[in-house]
């Protein structure tokens, strides 16, 4: 009798653990990257800020900042869809909603197509986004953000830039949730030791 009521508390708290671990796992994941690593003045370097709906609820009312970086002229924009509401001289990309089941998985990208100017020449830049609002239908949200891999302006102004696609991001998993299943897990060996340990 003992043993079963150790049990049952034991699962009542992994179901309590794994209940409010749900709002950890909900995501608004939020990435900025260049299309390449080094350009020269003049070139055309694009901006790729890409939104994640990780789940389980729908998300909406979603604004992101995105402000060209200084030594970079805006050119245009692209999202691969309808809506395309980027406004450069704000740096604002009203995205609105992004269901789970929406065209493209739960993922939008927006492009921004820019060109290098003169002052950025020897410099290194850095593109950053973050949520300014979003609202998650499974609970509550924190509003992330993001920097991309730095951008080399080389001095001279011939095009021989090297590219490589889409790099490392900023990883925004919560500690939380790393904690949490560290948690579930180490609850879960210890019981399993007990039950053994009682045979």
């Amino acid at each position: 009798m003992g043993n079963n009521k150790i049990i049952i508390s034991v699962v009542m708290s992994l179901l309590l653990i794994f209940s409010t671990s749900g709002f950890a796992f909900a995501g608004e994941d939020i990435s900025v990257a260049f299309n390449t690593n080094t350009a020269n003045v003049g070139n055309q370097v694009n901006i790729i800020v890409t939104i994640t709906n990780t789940g389980p609820g729908d998300l909406s009312g979603i604004l992101v900042s995105a402000p060209i970086p200084a030594g970079l002229k805006f050119l245009n924009t692209s999202t691969g869809t309808v809506q395309n509401n980027y406004n450069s001289t704000t740096g604002v990309w009203d995205v609105g909603n992004l269901r789970l089941s929406s065209q493209g998985g739960g993922k939008k990208s927006l492009n921004i197509t820019t060109e290098v100017l003169p002052e950025a020449a020897g410099k290194t830049i850095t593109a950053n986004a973050r949520y300014l609002n979003v609202t998650d239908s499974s609970g509550p949200v924190t509003l992330k953000s993001a920097q991309s891999q730095p951008l080399i302006i080389t001095s001279n102004g011939n095009n021989n830039a090297s590219t490589a696609g889409n790099t490392t991001n900023t990883n925004n998993t919560p500690l939380s949730t790393y904690i949490l299943v560290a948690l579930a897990v180490v609850i879960v060996i210890a019981i399993a030791g007990y039950l053994i340990m009682r045979r």
